[in-house]
């Protein structure tokens, strides 16, 4: 235990001198954070459900097209548990042509089985392809695999202050972290509401389920979540 301690306060000292190093250079940085009724992954699997999990993330960007982002995970408990997770992004962003094209690496800090991941995406009104990578960096950790999706972004404007934004998109998963392949229909949909200056309110759903059979326990899911972004 001592042994996960020390790490986890190691991981915390890189993601700090991560935090410091990205944000004093920035163009524009935002800070959200969501209160989460679960932490449901990617591939719509339940990480944490004991308890209500509080994840945020600051997303610095700058005008040359390069963005980094600090992501964490917690529950309101002392333990090292899956609900402890913080993740570390950098990434690229422009435009070709109409297109606009994205690609990042990460690194996850989970419990003792740390994951890479790579990603790229292209985007068009709204429209987008993404392709997801994940491996494993330690031995035994979790499977590596492939989640490619396609879908739709959008949001509108209900009033002056009030905004509905609506994605939904299929995601393939050759079994990443251990699970069945499998493909699965996932969304989101909410409401944010700009308070005043670059504070907004937010609240929503995430949706997730397969559509095709699957025995590794990932169901439908419908889970809520509420918070706030601060833009700076």
């Amino acid at each position: 235990m001592a042994e996960r301690a020390d790490m986890t306060n190691v991981r915390m000292a890189i993601a700090f001198l991560f935090l410091a190093s990205t944000t004093v250079t920035a163009q524009e940085v935002t800070l959200t954070s969501k209160a989460k009724e679960i932490y449901l992954g990617a591939q719509g699997a339940e990480f944490y459900k004991d308890s209500p999990v509080v994840q945020g993330d600051l997303f610095a960007t700058w005008k040359s097209g390069i963005y980094a982002d600090l992501w964490w995970s917690t529950a309101a408990n002392s333990r090292l548990d899956f609900d402890k997770e913080i993740d570390l992004v950098l990434g690229y962003a422009r435009k070709v042509g109409r297109f606009g094209v994205s690609t990042d690496v990460q690194y996850y800090f989970i419990q003792g089985i740390d994951v890479a991941n790579v990603n790229v995406e292209a985007g068009l009104n709204g429209a987008f392809v993404r392709l997801e990578a994940y491996t494993p960096v330690q031995p035994g950790g979790p499977g590596k695999g492939l989640l490619p999706s396609a879908g739709y972004r959008g949001g509108v404007k209900l009033a002056s202050r009030l905004g509905l934004d609506a994605q939904g998109w299929l995601k393939g998963d050759t079994g990443a972290f251990g699970f069945d392949p499998a493909i699965l229909a996932q969304g989101y949909f909410g409401f944010k509401v700009d308070v005043a200056g670059k504070t907004t309110l937010l609240a929503g759903m995430r949706l997730s389920a397969p559509i095709s059979t699957v025995h590794d326990g990932r169901k439908k899911e419908a889970r809520w979540e509420i918070g706030f972004s601060q833009g700076f």
